[in-house]
């Protein structure tokens, strides 16, 4: 892993915060593996909050907790997709800590919902920022207990389902703790990712590795 460069974005903010038309498409660019069923779950609650949604992945296979690859894979693939996409984007090495999440529309009128970990940052630099809200209303979260280690199924997901049919308002008024400049704290020791990292055997004797979360 890779300690991210790119700055967050809430301490960057700026402006007038105004939405356009969304379409009905959530876009998922995540690191929990093309064979995760975390990725059959983030499209589960997605479906439960907005059973008429379109949801599709660009990928889900950015390396696990590397914030800087994923933000370069969502900026070079993000770009051809139309006006009013909705992407729920989860690198997020930092769940469970102090980072912030975000709901984040740019000047081509695409939508993100992600980590304020420098995730979305490429993509704002390039795009612009048309509007940016700290994602802090917890009414529009799943209901039930917070995990502290799978966010883009309690946070994340309901967050880009509730946006994906309406707008942005849902989101909008809603403030936080002060951002932090410096963006997450995290701890990238081999010996932290090693105790986050479950392996297991396939059937067919393959191996796959996946980021420890909570689906209980």
């Amino acid at each position: 892993m890779r300690r991210t460069t790119v700055p967050a974005l809430l301490a960057l903010a700026t402006g007038v915060m105004a939405f356009g038309a969304p379409v009905g498409r959530v876009v998922l660019c995540t690191d929990y593996g093309v064979d995760s069923v975390y990725v059959g779950i983030l499209k589960g609650v997605i479906y439960d909050k907005f059973p008429d949604a379109r949801v599709d992945s660009l990928t889900n296979a950015i390396p696990p907790f590397d914030i800087e690859a994923g933000a370069r894979i969502l900026a070079e693939g993000c770009a051809v997709y139309p006006p009013g996409t909705v992407f729920c984007c989860v690198v997020d090495p930092g769940v469970g800590t102090s980072r912030k999440g975000v709901v984040l529309e740019t000047d081509t009128g695409q939508v993100f919902v992600a980590p304020d970990n420098g995730l979305l940052t490429l993509v704002a630099e390039r795009d612009g920022v048309r509007a940016l809200h700290e994602i802090a209303n917890a009414a529009i979260w799943r209901e039930g207990a917070l995990s502290s280690t799978f966010h883009g199924r309690d946070i994340f997901g309901p967050v880009a389902a509730t946006i994906a049919p309406t707008s942005i308002d849902a989101v909008a008024g809603y403030k936080g703790d002060a951002p932090v400049a410096a963006g997450e704290a995290f701890d990238p020791t081999p010996a932290n990712l090693e105790a986050r990292t479950e392996r297991v055997r396939l059937d067919n004797g393959m191996r796959r590795e996946d980021s420890v979360r909570d689906i209980g």
